[in-house]
């Protein structure tokens, strides 16, 4: 007989997704010195690409982000119904394990953060490492930096087991603050031109660190108007009833950017007469409506501007 895929409980999937979210610090700000240092070192010259940020903007960006704000955030997520996937990157920007300290930060300001990731932001949101730092690729025998880079260089390809224990890595992190990661997320590109080893390495790491036999990596976006996303299955077939779901976004980042000086417009998600935006499209293809966007951008500056077209 033929068969049809149903949406769970014949209900269409809304959710958000947020990217570049750590402990303590602002990602964009760090992630934006280290690769222009890198491109001075490799491109010397060569102008950034818009994806690679604007280091004469930095001032707009703050080296931290407070412990108030994500409560705030948390608190009214939990009172809007909004529910997705937040991410803790274990490494951040290759400044310190977070289960090991955040050097220049006190211990009780990561501890602070730490306890409103578990406490206020885990109840509504999955949570994921954005693999180890976001920027360099750590060399894992003696934890440095390498002038590879997560989001695009590292694809030689890597070796399967070095793939695997780089993920197994960053799960290990979480667990170690008391975080069990759901799946992981992509930094940029990575893995995308080596998806198969990959998502058997999300797989291998979940299986060994939590037990956990349908994790998901979020890797893909499909933004653009008349395109319908889906979440396939990607790699299945290692254990009986396990597999990894490729989560697909669905928009683009219309809050703030992940530069956090980049603002959005909500009716680039959806209009005041709730008949116009890509949400609006999606939903009516009762497809999975993924909205994606960044910490940076959300927090953007301190102004929250961000927050408040995800309110709006």
């Amino acid at each position: 007989m033929p068969a049809t895929i149903e949406n769970p409980r014949l209900r269409t999937p809304l959710s958000l997704i947020l990217d570049d979210s750590c402990p303590v610090i602002n990602l964009t700000y760090y992630w934006i010195r280290q690769r222009h240092a890198w491109k001075q070192r490799h491109q010397p010259g060569v102008p950034p690409d818009r994806w690679e940020g604007d280091p004469e903007k930095l001032p707009l960006v703050p080296e931290a982000i407070p412990a108030d704000f994500a409560r705030r955030f948390g608190e009214w997520c939990g009172e809007a119904g909004v529910r997705g996937k937040f991410s803790v990157i274990p490494y951040p920007a290759g400044l310190g394990r977070i289960d090991r300290g955040l050097p220049g930060h006190s211990d009780a300001e990561l501890e602070e953060w730490l306890a409103v990731i578990r406490d206020v932001i885990h109840p509504q949101f999955d949570l994921t490492p954005e693999m180890l730092t976001h920027t360099h690729v750590l060399d894992l025998r003696t934890m440095e930096p390498t002038e590879a880079w997560e989001q695009r260089e590292w694809v030689d390809p890597v070796p399967q087991d070095l793939l695997t224990e780089y993920v197994t890595l960053c799960f290990e992190i979480l667990k170690n603050v008391g975080i069990a990661a759901e799946g992981v997320t992509s930094p940029g590109t990575f893995g995308k031109r080596m998806e198969d080893r990959y998502a058997r390495a999300v797989l291998l790491a979940a299986l060994a660190v939590t037990g956990n036999r349908l994790p998901f990596y979020f890797l893909h976006v499909v933004s653009q108007p008349g395109r319908i996303p889906t979440c396939p299955l990607q790699f299945w077939g290692l254990q009986p009833g396990a597999g990894v779901v490729s989560v697909v976004g669905a928009t683009g980042d219309w809050f703030g950017g992940w530069t956090g000086y980049d603002l959005g417009h909500p009716d680039r998600f959806l209009t005041e007469d709730l008949r116009g935006g890509r949400v609006a499209e999606v939903l009516a293809a009762e497809a999975p409506c993924i909205l994606v966007g960044h910490w940076p951008g959300i927090y953007y500056g301190g102004e929250e501007s961000g927050f408040a077209i995800l309110k709006e």
